[in-house]
C-alpha cells in the first residue's frame, strides 16, 4: 500500500507539473489581433485586420485531415523552408473543410489495352496556421514544400462562437449551427465557408482550452 500511494503522489505531482508547463507555455504563444465589434454571451462579431496564413490542402476532414496538415505545416516553421529559419508557433489551428481536390482515377477504354486516367474531385481539409504578426509577405521564410501554400488574407468581420472542451466535430457542428442562429437573428449573412479553429495542444486538460467556430460575413 505504501508503495502505491508513494505512485500515486509521484503521478499527481506529475501531472501537475504538465498542467503548470502547458499553462505558461501557451501564455506566451502569439494568437491574431481584433477588434470587438459586438458581444452576446459566448458570440461576437470581430474586426480581424490583414494577416498572413500558411495553409495545406488534405484529401481528408476531420481529426485525420488535422493531423496530416499540422505535420506538413508543424515541418515548415521548424525549419523546411528558405532560408532554414524556425518560425514561432501561433494559435490558433483553423480548419476549413469542403476544399475540392483534384485527383485522377484509371479509366478503361471499351474493346483496348489502353489505360487512361480521368481527372475527378474529392472533398478534403484545409488546414492553417496563422503567421507571426512580425512577418511579411516578403520576410516569411519560403516553404520548400510545394504543398505549402502562403497567402495574405485581407481584414475581414468575422461572427464567432467560443467554448472550452475537446471539441470533437459533434461539437463544432452543434457550435456552428447555434452561431448560425444567432447570425440569421441579427441579420447577418456569411460571406464564405465556416472555419473551425483550435488554440490549444491535446494534452491541456479540456475546460482550459478554447474553440472557436467562425463565420466570414458581408
Amino acid at each position: 500500500m505504501r508503495w502505491v500511494l508513494i505512485g500515486l503522489a509521484v503521478v499527481g505531482v506529475a501531472a501537475v507539473g504538465v498542467v503548470a508547463y502547458t499553462e505558461v507555455t501557451m501564455a506566451s504563444v502569439e494568437t491574431p489581433d481584433y477588434e470587438v465589434v459586438e458581444r452576446d454571451g459566448d458570440f461576437e462579431v470581430r474586426q480581424y485586420p490583414a494577416m498572413i496564413l500558411a495553409s495545406v490542402t488534405v484529401d481528408s476532414t476531420g481529426a485525420d485531415a488535422r493531423g496530416q496538415g499540422f505535420r506538413v505545416l508543424a515541418d515548415f516553421i521548424f525549419g523546411n523552408n528558405r532560408p532554414a529559419e524556425k518560425v514561432a508557433m501561433t494559435a490558433p489551428v483553423v480548419q476549413e473543410d469542403g476544399a475540392k481536390i483534384t485527383m485522377t482515377a484509371p479509366v478503361e477504354e471499351v474493346n483496348s489495352d489502353i489505360a487512361m486516367t480521368a481527372p475527378v474531385e474529392a472533398s478534403g481539409s484545409t488546414i492553417s496556421f496563422i503567421m507571426p504578426a512580425e512577418f511579411t509577405m516578403d520576410t516569411l521564410p519560403a516553404p520548400n514544400n510545394p504543398d505549402v501554400t502562403i497567402e495574405e488574407r485581407p481584414g475581414e468581420r468575422i461572427a464567432a462562437v467560443r467554448f472550452s472542451g475537446v471539441a470533437s466535430e459533434e461539437d463544432m457542428a452543434q457550435k456552428e449551427l447555434a452561431l448560425r442562429e444567432w447570425m440569421a437573428g441579427q441579420g447577418l449573412r456569411a460571406a464564405g465557408p465556416p472555419r473551425y479553429a483550435r488554440y490549444d495542444p491535446p494534452w491541456r486538460v479540456p475546460f482550459r482550452r478554447r474553440n472557436e467556430v467562425l463565420i466570414p460575413v458581408q
